[in-house]
């Protein structure tokens, strides 16, 4: 009889690891298509027909199942290909880079920038966006100046894609911090696990960041596809940013336990060590470097500029941005931006510098993080921790 429970629970855990399994499948073999064959240059006329597949980031932790990358990347797809790699890398500059956040980054970039340019010269209304893994529904509308539709055809191509190129990587940035906002207050991407652990994680605002950094240069590209075109300037940035061997990067997550994270598994990480910038401070988002690694001795961290609201009043154009959120935790988030309960959408403008000093409040007082602006340890006192059981785990 008492073996019961213990059997129950074995039952439990086997039906939801065989439920993550499923889901990661279908993620990874998920947004099969063609990318337009055209130049990256022309993407934004191209591009707007498919939004980006779903990518599995990971914990900037060492874990039995993190993916460690050296100095190769694979290919870029925009659409599943078998020969991207995605994991957890190391830079001198930059430190850990997680790869799916930028390629996640950058594609919606491109997506959203050719997604404004359909909009704007079909002269719609707007559109709405959303993550695949989250439920909350982004919409951005537009006001038209008068004449636009008295606009020459070529006058019309040229404004409509500046502004589109104004927009673009704003609107991705509010949707990826909306995402991280999402985790912090416990949301469940994959509807098993809390993503509370993996939100703002220390790389993680740098790497969206980076995404749309990146995307941008590959976009001036005029001889080689989307695809192409992100794998070179990956590469390039890797390569300036100082990329570093496997075996940095497995060393730059493991000593900095137990001061940085606690925990092997996924979803049981504490990770203690977090990046709550998001560029609202100076405009810009500074990456977080693992203090005393040897391997990169004197190096000092990028900033990159975030991007900001956009004024297209030059244009005679103005747009409105918000999200409705459609989770359970939305409404804790609700609270904190406002006390009347008739509000229902996020205004990210308005909103984040709320929430983010709430989460950042919330971070030092009940859990007892701490984040760029309070270093967690001293250099001295990170020292490569002996190999465990755990260390010695091979990557899955």
């Amino acid at each position: 009889m008492q073996d019961a429970p213990i059997n129950n629970i074995k039952s439990s855990k086997i039906k939801k690891t065989l439920k993550l399994l499923f889901i990661i499948a279908a993620v990874t073999f998920s947004g099969c298509g063609t990318a337009p064959k055209c130049p990256a240059s022309e993407y934004y006329a191209h591009g707007a027909a498919q939004k980006p597949r779903m990518r599995l980031g990971c914990y900037p932790s060492f874990m039995i199942t993190t993916n460690f990358l050296g100095e190769n990347f694979g290919n870029h797809g925009y659409f599943y290909r078998f020969d991207e790699k995605n994991g957890l890398a190391y830079t001198c500059r930059a430190g850990h880079i997680d790869t799916a956040h930028v390629r996640i980054g950058a594609d919606w970039t491109a997506y959203l920038i050719a997604k404004t340019y359909d909009t704007l010269m079909k002269t719609k209304e707007g559109f709405d966006y959303k993550f695949s893994a989250d439920r909350s529904i982004s919409t951005v509308t537009f006001s038209y100046p008068d004449g636009w539709n008295r606009l020459s055809e070529e006058q019309r191509k040229k404004t409509a894609k500046e502004i589109s190129y104004k927009l673009g990587g704003y609107l991705t940035h509010n949707i990826n911090t909306w995402h991280e906002i999402l985790t912090w207050f416990g949301f469940k991407c994959l509807g098993i696990y809390t993503e509370f652990p993996s939100a703002f994680s220390w790389e993680d605002t740098f790497c969206n960041n980076l995404g749309v950094i990146l995307a941008y240069r590959a976009l001036e590209d005029s001889e080689n596809t989307w695809d192409q075109a992100f794998t070179k300037v990956f590469d390039e940035e890797m390569e300036y940013l100082g990329i570093q061997p496997v075996t940095v990067a497995t060393k730059a997550s493991k000593i900095v336990r137990p001061q940085w994270f606690t925990g092997a598994a996924p979803y049981s990480v504490d990770l203690k060590q977090r990046n709550f910038n998001i560029g609202l401070e100076d405009g810009t988002i500074t990456a977080t470097l693992v203090p005393g690694l040897e391997e990169c001795q004197g190096a000092e961290p990028v900033s990159y500029p975030a991007p900001i609201r956009p004024d297209l009043s030059e244009y005679g154009f103005s747009f409105k941005l918000s999200i409705t959120p459609r989770e359970w935790e939305s409404t804790k988030i609700l609270e904190i931006v406002s006390t009347d309960k008739e509000i229902k959408k996020i205004n990210p403008f308005t909103h984040y510098p709320a929430i983010m000093e709430y989460i950042r409040e919330e971070a030092k007082t009940k859990y007892g993080y701490f984040d760029e602006t309070n270093p967690a340890v001293e250099a001295s006192s990170l020292q490569a921790n002996p190999l465990s059981e755990e260390d010695e785990t091979p990557n899955l």
